[in-house]
């Protein structure tokens, strides 16, 4: 999961472009998402969940800043983790979130 913040662009980085490239069963591949503004009612935390199949590391992500045309690029990156992204800074940070269990049957929370 991929949270962007920018800078010299709008601060939720709205418009951004995200280019993931990566290896599947042999197979190059890349997946673009945009940024935008989610659902209504402001549904939407402003988040990118981007899937990449089974494959474990991904080669490039290529992100275009939609306010300044910057471009970042961070390669050799582990699936599997919530990144927030700060335009014009070269390192990522790993944020730490809370896994949550649910018990049945009275469905209590449990973390």
């Amino acid at each position: 999961m991929l949270s962007l913040e920018g800078r010299s662009s709008n601060r939720a980085a709205i418009g951004t472009r995200i280019r993931l490239t990566f290896e599947e069963n042999g197979v190059q591949r890349s997946v673009y998402r945009d940024v935008n503004s989610g659902g209504s009612f402001g549904s939407s935390p402003h988040r990118s969940e981007i899937g990449v199949g089974k494959t474990t590391v991904i080669d490039e992500i290529e992100i275009t800043w939609h306010g300044s045309g910057e471009t970042q690029i961070f390669n050799n990156v582990k699936t599997n983790q919530f990144l927030r992204i700060i335009e014009g800074d070269d390192q990522m940070i790993r944020e730490h979130v809370p896994r949550i269990q649910w018990t049945l049957p009275n469905r209590l929370c449990v973390q």
